[in-house]
């Protein structure tokens, strides 16, 4: 069951723009290496934005699976110009929705 987060406010607009609809769930978590981004904090990430998988080491450049979770250690630039549509999720943007959800 997905924990009831509050998305950032630019991703129900690109979903939108994209032709996506509300459960069409594609984010990307990064972060540097190390920072924690591929232990629990993917997992419960996954949870709350009811993502289907996992698609761990992604890099722009490779496929965007629909209605799944992204983790990259790539430049937060290269990501923004790869996916433009996709939630884009700092590491510590990710625990703070988390916090506010209670799930941490």
């Amino acid at each position: 069951m997905a924990i009831d987060v509050k998305m950032p406010h630019n991703y129900r607009r690109n979903y939108r723009r994209a032709g996506g609809q509300p459960g069409d769930r594609t984010a990307i978590l990064y972060g540097p290496q190390g920072s924690g981004k591929s232990e629990q904090l993917c997992e419960q990430l996954r949870q709350a934005l009811d993502c289907t998988c996992v698609q761990d080491e992604w890099w722009p450049g490779d496929r965007l699976v629909k209605h799944a979770l992204h983790v990259t250690h790539a430049p937060v630039a290269e990501v923004r110009t790869a996916a433009p549509n996709a939630l884009l999720l700092s590491v510590d943007e990710a625990r703070a929705l988390l916090s506010q959800a209670g799930a941490q």
